[in-house]
Parts: C-alpha cells; structure tokens; sequence
C-alpha cells in the first residue's frame, strides 16, 4: 500500500515540476514574443527611417540636378552678358575714336575755312594794290566760282610778283577735281613761296599744279631770258617751313612739293 502512495506523491511532485516549468517556459516565451514585437517595431522604425533617408536623398538629388541647372544657365547668361559687354565696350572705343576723329576732322575743317577766308582776302587786297588797272574795281577773287579760286589765287600772285620783280611767271593748273579748303591754302601758300622765292633768281618761273592719286603735285622750273633751264638752290621756304614730314604726310624733292589732299597739317604750315 505504501507503494503506490509513494508513486502517487512523486507523480504529483512531477507534475507539480511539470507545471512550473511549463509556467516558467510560458513566461520566457511570453518575453521572447514581447521581445519580437519590440523588434518588429524597431525593424519598422528602420525600414520607415530608411525609406525616409531614400526620400530625402531623392530629394537631395533632384535639387542638385535643379542646382546645376540653374548653374549652368546662369553661367550662360554671364557669359552672354560679358559677350555683350565686350561688344559694348568694343562699340564704345570706336564711337570714341569715331568721335575723336570727326571732332579732329571738325577742327581742321573749321581751321581750314578761316584760313582760307583770310587768304583770299590777302590775295584779294594784293590785287588791288599791285595788278588792279584802276580804283575801286572788283577783283577775280570775288566774280569767280569757289572751284575756280586756288587758281585765280595763284595767278593774281604771278601777276603781282611780275609787277614788282619783272619776271615773267606761268601757271600750269591741270588739277581737275575742286580742292579741299585745306589743301587750297596750302597749294595757294607754299605756290606763293615757291613763285616769291624764285622770282629775282630768273627771267622766267613755271609752276605746275597737277594731281598724281592722292596728292597735288607742285612743281617749279626756272628759265634764263634765252629759255635755258636754270638750277635753283633749295628753296628758304621749303626748309624752314617748320613741318615735320612723316607726321605732315607733305614730301619734297628738290623744287617739287606733294601735299596729300587731306593736308592735316594746314594750320601749322599756312600760320
């Protein structure tokens, strides 16, 4: 009898360790289930971090693609605005030299007309007073054509310095194109010198005035009374005139004078 009560107790003991156990193991699987759920929710967090972080680099991403857009049109547009600064700043030197010359050319012009004003009035007061056959006449300078003065200017010349040396004095024009007020004075001044300069070295003086491209050509020759040529020593007024020739763009050689059409010099040299 005591037998199976002692198999009974120690049933009971086993089961009652059974069901502890059973209780513990429940208790550990019931921290472990926790446990996974804990980390399930930190996996979510993760994966909800990440998709975040993918977001934000996306984003990241397109605005540097929008960056280097605005970049590379920004950069179009200064170089397409320094291109049209240079073309502006280009265009402003030369409407500045522009300027510079027709003020220049403006100048000149305006030199050129008082002087021209005040050469005829000379030659027109040396008419009167040395080739005039009366008083109170009306001289060539004032009945000719504009065209026609540098060459009615010399040839008053010619006939006054015949009046008050007795040389004789011919004037060749063959210049077919109207002269520039600038280069009238000068061929009319320097013709005056070149004639005046000669006149007591001959019998007889012969100018020519002729065109040769883009200068009027003064050439002097000089004749004794039986027309033999004669040599004449460097003209006073083509040494001392005061010019420098390579600025001038004036030449001479010997007893001929070229004297460029523009003559941008007239004031220095008629003064």
């Amino acid at each position: 009898m005591v037998f199976p009560i002692l198999l009974a107790i120690a049933a009971l003991a086993a089961a009652l360790a059974l069901g502890v156990r059973m209780r513990r193991q429940g208790h550990a699987l019931g921290a472990a289930i926790d446990r996974i759920g804990t980390l399930s929710d930190d996996l979510d967090t993760v994966r909800n971090d990440r998709a975040q972080q993918v977001i934000r680099a996306d984003d990241a991403e397109s605005a540097h693609v929008e960056a280097e857009a605005r970049f590379d049109a920004l950069e179009t547009d200064l170089r397409s605005t320094t291109a049209k600064l240079e073309a502006a700043l280009l265009a402003y030197e030369h409407a500045h030299t522009a300027a510079g010359a027709l003020r220049d050319q403006l100048l000149v012009s305006a030199d050129a007309a008082t002087l021209w004003a005040l050469e005829l009035a000379r030659v027109d007061r040396r008419w009167h007073l040395s080739v005039a056959p009366g008083i109170g006449l009306t001289s060539p300078v004032m009945s000719s054509a504009e065209c026609e003065l540098p060459h009615v200017a010399l040839d008053i010349i010619a006939a006054a310095l015949r009046e008050e040396t007795g040389t004789r004095f011919s004037i060749d024009w063959q210049l077919t194109e109207p002269l520039s007020l600038a280069a009238a004075v000068l061929v009319v001044r320097l013709g005056d010198e070149m004639l005046a300069s000669s006149a007591l070295k001959c019998e007889l003086v012969q100018l020519q005035v002729a065109s040769a491209g883009d200068f009027v050509v003064l050439t002097l020759a000089a004749f004794d009374n039986s027309d033999a040529p004669v040599t004449l020593p460097e003209l006073a007024c083509l040494s001392g005139i005061g010019w420098v020739p390579e600025h001038s763009g004036i030449a001479r050689d010997g007893m001929e004078v070229r004297i460029p059409l523009t003559a941008p010099v007239v004031a220095r040299v008629a003064a």
